[in-house]
């Protein structure tokens, strides 16, 4: 499942070839849930192509992405190759993190760094739909337990650094390390 936004930045043509390239594994369906400026287009690309295993959910209600999220087997991330998304971390991959699925990361740089350091799940290169194929196959084949194992270390992950406590506790050291610094202290960094 890719959940968000089908925009021009996140380079989904990719999902549509890698589609084609799994075309012939009746139990691999590929999800795009969301909405944005290229999605119709995707749409018609996928009906040319004759997709038989790509969906479009459209945009849901907020309230209904951990249900999709839960009932998913592996969560997408990606992104068109690109230097300025080597140095970012999609807020998506938080969301993906913190519901306890694996991650397919699909974008260069800091975010796959992320997800391999976590184990949060495996990376592919961006932009290019033979891997991407390449490492969904890969995941089809990975015991249930992998998966899991791999979801939970990214829930994990999720909790012990980016949880709301977590960030609010560091951005209350940061403030106050700012403050001591304004009021003439020495502050704490």
């Amino acid at each position: 499942v890719f959940a968000g936004q089908l925009g021009l930045a996140q380079g989904l043509d990719v999902v549509l070839e890698a589609a084609e390239k799994l075309s012939d594994l009746d139990d691999v369906q590929l999800v795009l849930v969301g909405d944005g400026t290229d999605a119709d287009r995707l749409r018609r690309s996928a009906g040319q192509r004759r997709l038989k295993n790509v969906r479009f959910l459209g945009r849901q209600p907020a309230g209904r992405m951990p249900h999709i999220y839960a009932v998913s087997d592996v969560l997408l991330v990606h992104l068109r190759d690109d230097p300025l998304f080597r140095i970012t971390i999609p807020s998506k991959t938080l969301a993906y993190m913190a519901s306890g699925r694996p991650v397919l990361m699909a974008v260069e740089g800091d975010a796959a760094d992320l997800i391999r350091t976590t184990g949060a799940g495996v990376t592919c290169r961006s932009g290019d739909a033979k891997d991407l194929a390449e490492t969904v196959r890969r995941l089809r084949a990975m015991p249930r337990t992998a998966l899991d194992t791999m979801g939970q270390a990214g829930r994990s992950a999720f909790l012990a650094q980016f949880s709301r406590s977590v960030l609010l506790d560091r951005y209350e050291a940061i403030l106050n390390n700012i403050a001591g610094l304004k009021h003439g202290g020495r502050g704490t960094a």
